[in-house]
């Protein structure tokens, strides 16, 4: 097979500022067979993005501009650029993204590749990094695609495809139908096509508040994905709840935030995220791609639950009975309470009609390796539908069962048995376990016992009432301290393939 000559399809619609830097990054392709067509649409006959987009193109020939005034939304210039190409294989870029110099060639290596070992591809994309508000890189699946990698969430970037003309027809967008590249893609999913993406990030794709992707207003993956699945398939059961509060702990803000960019980026599941007005720009950034099954709720800290109820005060006075009080503050303290509050909230308003709320910090998703077993958080089934499922980090011992001086059983402030970064229940029992809690914490304060540890109280509740709780012990390969105090997250995220080989207690 030798080297084809490709068409390089951009539309222009907003984004003309970027235009020379997307048009220096085509010139600068190590692979150098290709030729551009630049459509100009819904500007007019005589308009000024036409004019500035001629002028941009006059750096190299093989630039080829044309106005489409007739042409309104993406779409409908997509489909009028394809018709004009005249080679067998095209490539779509965006005019205000760019891409590496190896990008074509690492393509066309791949096309090759597959197509002596007779795999026949119909489209072939590429890892990306964003850039512009948002300075990151999406978890995609690599290699061969299938059906499952198309389930929850668009896995291809558009501006990193290399496709075989014909086999893409972009809908138009009337009735709905965006992101319409996504739409698109299952068209082609359903006849058979073959999809294949190169694990390196050699798209740029620039996110800024006049990008199609921020500003139609009409992204509607879920719309899309009923269409092709029917409307129950997209349906997910339970609400992930989480909070993120500037606050002195044990790492730096900014390994937090990035720990944040781990999970709220990434992972495609109905999140309600409690925070300050200082953070909510940030956070609805980061949830960009999945903005349909996110809502951002600011609460400042004035009006938790834990200053409300209990008073700032007594938070302070914690710091005194706390053995690792140098690395730990009042609003810690606080906001660990809080967690059972935040979801509370979340099901009283309950965006997403849904049933089972998850409480997880937003710290944990801290290593490539959970992150990478959390394709399906949050499968809703494996949460019981009558009692907290806890992680427990330590089996209870004898000792622990025995009743002290002050009338609770053991003593948990420098021991671990319960991890408390996910938390997951139906709304009722959420509602129960929260009266359970505050009990036991009137009880610790009597006994003049350290509250500031949500693990400590968890424990002595269950020590109570046993059956309050199934709590999920890490077992085999994933007792390891990398993987112990997030166990929850593969629990409730893997896969069925993968979910089996936890319970078999090997990796």
């Amino acid at each position: 097979m030798e080297n084809p000559l490709i068409t390089i399809c951009i539309p222009l619609y907003n984004g003309i500022e970027y235009l020379n830097e997307t048009l220096m990054s085509i010139r600068g392709q190590v692979y150098s067979k290709w030729r551009v067509i630049i459509g100009v649409n819904g500007h007019g006959q005589d308009n000024e993005v036409f004019k500035k987009a001629k002028e941009a193109a006059e750096i190299d020939d093989r630039i080829r501009v044309v106005n489409l005034p007739e042409v309104r939304g993406v779409a409908q210039a997509d489909n009028a650029l394809i018709a004009m190409a005249e080679t067998e294989w095209i490539a779509h870029l965006d005019a205000d993204d760019v891409w590496h110099p190896q990008k074509l060639e690492f393509q066309v290596q791949t096309m090759k590749s597959l197509y002596k070992d007779n795999h026949q591809v119909s489209l072939i994309a590429t890892f990306c990094k964003y850039f512009g508000t948002i300075d990151s890189q999406p978890n995609l699946p690599s290699g061969f695609l299938c059906e499952d990698d198309f389930k929850k969430t668009n896995p291809i970037v558009h501006s990193s495809i290399l496709f075989k003309k014909g086999s893409i027809i972009y809908p138009d967008e009337e009735g709905g139908v965006v992101p319409q590249d996504y739409a698109a893609f299952l068209d082609l999913l359903g006849k058979g096509g073959r999809f294949y993406t190169i694990d390196q990030p050699l798209t740029l794709h620039r996110l800024y508040p006049q990008s199609h992707f921020n500003a139609s207003g009409k992204q509607n993956p879920k719309l899309v994905a009923s269409r092709f699945w029917g409307p129950d398939y997209y349906s997910q059961k339970c609400t992930v709840v989480s909070a993120f509060y500037r606050m002195p702990s044990k790492f730096k803000e900014e390994v937090y935030i990035q720990w944040a960019r781990n999970f709220f980026g990434s992972i495609a599941c109905h999140l309600v995220i409690f925070t300050e007005e200082d953070c909510a720009q940030l956070f609805k950034e980061i949830r960009a791609p999945f903005a349909d099954r996110t809502q951002i709720i600011i609460l400042p800290r004035a009006e938790w639950t834990a200053n409300k109820k209990w008073g700032a005060g007594l938070w302070e006075q914690q710091r005194a009975l706390d053995p690792e009080s140098k690395i730990h503050s009042a609003d810690l303290y606080k906001i660990w309470y809080e967690k059972k509050e935040f979801v509370l909230k979340a099901a009283e308003i309950n965006p997403f009609g849904h049933n089972k709320f998850i409480w997880a910090d937003s710290g944990i998703v801290r290593s490539q390796e959970v992150h990478g077993w959390m394709s399906n958080f949050a499968v809703a089934e494996r949460i019981p539908e009558d009692r907290m499922l806890l992680l427990e980090i330590d089996k209870f011992t004898e000792e622990d069962c025995v009743k002290q001086d002050d009338g609770l059983y053991g003593n948990f402030l420098k021991k671990n048995r319960i991890g408390g970064g996910i938390q997951a229940a139906t709304a009722e029992t959420w509602r129960k376990w929260s009266a359970k809690y505050d009990a036991m914490m009137q009880r610790y304060i009597a006994a003049n016992r350290f509250i500031g540890k949500d693990q400590s109280i968890m424990a002595s509740v269950i020590l109570e009432d046993p059956g309050a709780a199934l709590l999920i012990s890490p077992n085999g390969y994933y007792r390891n301290p990398i993987n112990l105090w997030f166990f929850l997250c593969l629990w409730l995220g893997a896969n069925e393939a993968r979910f089996k080989k936890l319970l078999e207690g090997y990796n």
